[in-house]
């Protein structure tokens, strides 16, 4: 997942809420992907530039590449 080029900025399509606040959901053209909304804990995938990338239009290749970007 983290690797795949199509969850690049590109494919993008938004971020909205999810049912449970604990998350929030991104929205690709191919698939949604459900991130947690808070810190991580017990090795659950988190990732805040996600979610600020779309706010300040950073271009990444694949969700690998944005979480190595210091956008907190």
């Amino acid at each position: 997942m983290l690797d795949d080029p199509s969850n690049r900025r590109e494919n993008l399509l938004g971020i909205t809420n999810s049912d449970n606040s604990a998350h929030f959901l991104a929205h690709y053209h191919h698939d949604i992907l459900s991130f947690a909304n808070r810190r991580s804990t017990l090795n659950e995938f988190h990732c805040k530039p996600v979610k600020n990338g779309v706010a300040n239009t950073i271009d990444y290749h694949n969700l690998g590449a944005l979480c190595l970007v210091d956008n907190t």
